[in-house]
């Protein structure tokens, strides 16, 4: 309470209530002497708050203040020109004072009046008569300090009316500025807030002041207009979400359409306007024009939306599902609402465009025509007009692109309008990502609590191209928490919650988190069971958890590429079918709700693919072409994987008519010119007549251009479809070039370097054989049909001995198929020849070509007998005559053989006739 004081002093008077040369000396004035009255230093110092500093000073801590709060007691009774509880010291009590301070002098000055009394007893009527004069220089001090209270009381006064005149003053403009605030244009953004901030003000600084109770009136006024009108956009912009939730969520919410109605109504009744009735608004008179303008076009908008309240069910029905006929009499109430509004603000644009789809609902054509042509000759031009343009163009299938255009307009004249710039993202979010991204981000700086935004640009973020899947969990845990701050204030929104489990799950599938996508989905399904979408991505969710498990399975065999087929046979046993079941039951229920979405067909025929029903999986397919989709179509690539299966079935040509039908759709989609191409080449493959299959080998090579000409990626397999399509059509030297390209992709590949070896072998160019087979063996020396064409072009380069080890090394390795052993037995019969041609120069031994002779015989008898009976005949027709017929073919060595000519009059024989 001392510092108090002391700081109180110094504030008055502008120093420290002691100082001296010295700091002990100091500290001894503190404790020997009073301070010197701040009146006398300043001379205009009140007595009051003299008397309070001094009270501070006091040495004695009882006869200071007892608490700050009795301080500021006496400071407010002070202020408030009142009487202070304070009171300075008394005669006596400053005799007191001044005797501890001077104890000597005062003991000098006791003994000598002690002594004067003893020896004269005059002193004490003179001491009399001196103690009535200090009483009455007492008292005429204390009149002094009387008048002087007064004085001071009535230069309180004079203050404190200068104080409230300056107030008064001070406030005027922040009222002035309110008012203008609500004059301006775009009363829904900046312009409330600064008014309300004003408004504020004034009425927290002139409450409390009766003086100044007009000027809190005033301010009470002008809040209860900003409450007003911020009600009215309020209202308007959650109405507007809850109509056009299905459209920016895509979840089914009949409810929200009566949330929609209700906002509307609220916000219309805070200006007096009755949709039902031609009354309002109903304004103050000091209410502005551009004020009265704003809310007028205000209400206008709200109509709009309640009117499309009532018809909503039509225009996105709940589940994709007819809703029944359109009920004349809503839709005429609807009308009715919207002839309401145009007489608010008559002839716009989205008046007449809203009034067309309402008469075409009705079926009244002719009418909608027309309005369409009015739409047209009153183009929007106000900011959040053309924004409801923009809106209603999005409804119309083709009109994706203007609305755009619309929203675009509408920023450029008006950067802070949020909705436009919401629903613009909305609209560029699958076809420019990274743009919607930065739409959204601008719309959280404006409305950081909304939490749409954030779950829309985590949903952008986590898909393809942009793939943020740590932006995207950022964006998903603020969402999160603005959930859990609405539950906690009794505002839980279940739709909200609904879409960030989903949305999460999906990016933790991709994200390889399968367990706590499960849970988020399951999570999900169980909020909304009505809701396709946690039933359709839990489903996926599982498939792709079950398909990661088999994968796991299949990597745990130890790879043997000669027993393939038992590798997927373990790995196609250790399927968990109950997982598959779950799986398939969460996709059914998807499509139960949803029988209209062909994403929902697609998802489920994958999952057929997946449990080896290509059956169902074709039938799915069909569906989602089918399907009556809203949305981006993907009808094309439906038709490509019906295409896939029946390729894989051996269906060739219904496989081939799947892929045309895809390129109808969509001429340059690269993946079905390659299945086309690949089908036509097995329908070759399979031809019998000469003419039809070089026809159908060059209509193969057609589609592998366009292929390529589409910018397909460079794929080794197209490659390799090519040279075998031109191997067919006798092209060797193309076949060369084909593998070269295939090479490019997959440098070093001995299964490529292998079959380059044997296009050289059919160009006779043995050398370049000899290295590519080399060269493959190096890389893969377990390459049976390398060391089979190594040898062959050992025995052509004159060295039998060689070529024949390196078949049988072949033979040795397998697996042992018909190709590996026909192989073989061209190696032999080369060989036989070229021994043949030795023993004519004595060089060589006729035992060991006849010996080479009839292991080639061995061998084709193994290959025939690997092939199926019923088309042994066949594969004697199509591959072995024409490498036996004339000098040049590999196996004419062998017509020597009694054996071979079995062989051949068994076979060589058309259809019931004689042998060739």
């Amino acid at each position: 309470m001392w510092a108090l004081g002391a700081i109180l002093y110094e504030l008055l008077t502008g120093r420290p209530p002691f100082r001296a040369a010295s700091p002990m000396d100091t500290l001894f004035q503190v404790i020997q002497d009073d301070p010197v009255p701040p009146a006398r230093l300043q001379p205009t110092c009140p007595r009051d708050l003299e008397i309070i500093c001094l009270k501070c000073l006091q040495k004695e801590r009882h006869k200071r203040y007892a608490s700050a709060e009795e301080l500021a007691e006496d400071l407010r009774r002070f202020q408030n020109g009142e009487t202070i509880r304070a009171r300075p010291a008394g005669k006596w009590e400053r005799s007191i004072k001044w005797a501890r301070r001077h104890p000597a002098i005062a003991a000098l000055v006791a003994v000598s009046s002690l002594a004067v009394l003893a020896l004269a007893g005059a002193a004490v009527g003179h001491d009399f008569y001196l103690r009535m004069k200090v009483a009455e220089a007492v008292a005429a001090t204390e009149r002094a300090d009387q008048k002087r209270e007064q004085a001071e009381q009535e230069k309180k006064q004079a203050i404190k009316e200068k104080t409230l005149a300056a107030r008064r003053a001070e406030c005027r403009p922040q009222l002035e500025q309110a008012r203008a605030a609500l004059a301006k244009d775009k009363l829904e953004h900046n312009d409330l807030n600064m008014a309300e901030t004003s408004a504020s003000e004034v009425r927290d600084r002139t409450r409390d002041e009766l003086a100044l109770a007009d000027l809190t009136a005033e301010a009470e006024r002008l809040l209860d207009r900003v409450k007003r009108l911020r009600g009215l956009f309020r209202g308007r912009d959650e109405a507007l979400f809850q109509l056009n939730r299905q459209l920016l969520t895509g979840l089914d919410r009949p409810e929200s359409l009566e949330v929609a109605d209700q906002e509307a109504r609220a916000a219309l009744a805070l200006c007096g306007v009755d949709s039902e009735a031609n009354v309002g608004p109903a304004l103050d008179k000091e209410v502005s024009d551009s004020e009265r303008k704003e809310i007028t076009r205000g209400c206008f908008h709200v109509l709009l939306i309640q009117a499309d309240a009532l018809v909503w069910p039509w225009v996105f029905p709940p589940g994709g599902k007819q809703v029944g006929p359109v009920k004349q009499e809503v839709v005429q109430q609807a009308l009715r609402i919207l002839d309401r509004a145009n007489k608010l603000v008559p002839s716009t644009e989205v008046y007449h465009l809203r009034r067309a789809r309402y008469l075409d609902l009705l079926g009244q054509t002719a009418e909608a025509r027309t309005a369409r042509v009015l739409a047209r000759q009153h183009q929007a031009t106000a900011p959040f007009d053309l924004f409801l343009v923009g809106s209603e163009r999005m409804l119309e299938k083709q009109g994706s692109q203007a609305a755009l255009g619309d929203f675009e307009r509408a920023l450029r004249d008006d950067p802070d309008l949020f909705w436009a710039r919401f629903f613009l993202a909305v609209g560029l979010k699958l076809r420019d990502p990274a743009q919607a991204r930065g739409h959204l981000t601008v719309c959280i700086s404006q409305r950081p609590d909304f939490v749409w935004c954030y779950l829309i640009r985590g949903f952008i973020n986590g898909e393809k191209p942009l793939s943020d899947f740590k932006g995207a969990e950022a964006d998903f845990v603020t969402a999160a928490q603005l959930n859990e701050r609405r539950r906690k204030e009794g505002k839980p929104d279940q739709s909200a919650e609904y879409v960030l489990l989903v949305n999460r799950g999906v990016l933790r599938v991709r994200q390889g988190r399968y367990k706590e996508a499960v849970e988020d989905l399951e999570k999900a399904a169980a909020l909304r069971p009505k809701q396709f979408q946690g039933h359709l991505n839990l489903g996926v969710a599982y498939r792709e958890q079950q398909r990661r498990l088999e994968a796991a399975r299949l990597f745990a065999i130890p790879p043997q590429p000669a027993r393939l087929a038992a590798v997927l046979g373990v790995a196609v046993a250790g399927q968990d079918w109950g997982q598959w079941k779950e799986v398939l039951a969460q996709l059914d229920e998807a499509v139960k709700l949803r029988p209209d979405l062909a994403l929902l067909y697609r998802e489920r025929a994958q999952l057929h693919l997946l449990r080896e029903d290509p059956g169902a999986a074709l039938k799915d397919f069909r569906r989602a072409i089918d399907a009556p989709e809203q949305g981006e179509r993907k009808t094309h690539e439906d038709y490509l994987e019906c295409g896939l299966i029946h390729y894989l079935e051996k269906r060739y040509k219904e496989a081939a008519a799947a892929c045309d039908a895809a390129l109808r759709l969509r001429g340059d989609y690269a993946p079905a010119h390659r299945l086309r191409g690949e089908a036509l080449f097995e329908r070759a493959e399979h031809e019998v007549l000469v003419a039809e299959k070089q026809r159908l080998y060059r209509e193969a090579l057609r589609s592998f251009d366009n292929y390529l000409l589409f910018r397909g990626p460079p794929k080794a397999e197209v490659y390799q479809f090519r040279a075998l399509a031109h191997w067919g059509l006798g092209n060797y030297a193309a076949v060369v070039g084909e593998y070269n390209h295939a090479l490019t992709v997959r440098p070093g590949d001995p299964t490529l370097l292998a079959a380059q070896g044997w296009a050289y072998i059919a160009l006779e160019d043995w050398k370049r054989a000899r290295d590519d087979f080399t060269q493959a063996i190096g890389r893969d020396p377990t390459n049976a049909q390398a060391h089979n064409g190594f040898g062959y072009a050992l025995v052509k380069l004159g060295k039998p001995i060689e070529g024949v080890r390196e078949a049988r090394e072949a033979l040795e390795l397998g697996p042992p198929t018909e190709r590996l052993f026909y192989n073989a037995a061209r190696v032999f019969a080369q060989a036989s020849a070229v021994e043949a041609a030795l023993a004519q120069s004595s060089r060589g031994s006729w035992d060991k070509s006849e010996d080479y002779r009839e292991e080639a015989v061995r061998r084709l008898v193994q290959a025939l007998a690997l092939v199926k009976e019923q088309q042994r005949a066949e594969f004697w027709r199509k591959t072995v005559r024409p490498d036996s017929g004339d000098l040049k073919g590999a196996l004419y060595p062998l017509r020597r053989s009694p054996r071979f000519a079995d062989l051949a009059e068994q076979y060589d024989r058309p259809a019931g006739g004689r042998p060739q």
